[in-house]
């Protein structure tokens, strides 16, 4: 009940210069923007962070293919930014659908973080999308699911929807 209502809002730049986050508190009815200090931060509780909710830009990180099977790409990911709550990522990526399966996070003392598993992942109008997703925290051993039960994809958006005024009236 007392994240029911909450929106999130992020816009991302094809740049290293990061994204953008807002925040709808519905108890509040404020929008507060992100800033650099909370992309780190739990997203309301869960496993992940508000970082990885809106996604890695390709060029935040230097990649390397470790590994490759009939099947799948296994990739290693550094960040290029020194104070990323991540050092390493390591990714299992489906050859034939180019999405992840797999992305295990490791923190600053190389330790295993935690473990994104892409469990269900649906096909719609040509786009794959994860429609059911687990974080594990292997510190904390927290377990957050994602659950997508429904999305539209192709369809027309205003640009008032997509905005910060948007954002108040869902």
């Amino acid at each position: 009940a007392s994240v029911k209502r909450t929106g999130l809002l992020t816009k991302s730049h094809d740049d290293e210069a990061g994204n953008n986050q807002w925040i709808f508190l519905p108890e509040l009815r404020s929008v507060r923007r992100l800033g650099s200090d909370d992309k780190n931060k739990s997203f309301m509780g869960s496993d992940f962070t508000y970082s990885d909710i809106s996604g890695r830009q390709l060029n935040q990180d230097t990649h390397k293919l470790v590994k490759e099977t009939d099947k799948y790409y296994f990739l290693r990911s550094i960040p290029k930014d020194k104070e990323d709550l991540y050092s390493r990522i390591d990714y299992i990526i489906d050859k034939k659908k180019l999405v992840i399966l797999k992305a295990t996070f490791y923190n600053a003392k190389k330790e295993k973080l935690k473990t994104l598993v892409n469990k269900k992942i649906t096909t719609i109008k040509g786009m794959h999308i994860a429609m059911f997703s687990t974080m594990q925290n292997h510190l904390s051993n927290g377990k957050t699911t994602l659950s997508i039960d429904s999305i539209k994809v192709g369809i027309k958006i205003a640009d008032n929807t997509v905005s910060i005024k948007g954002l108040k009236t869902k």
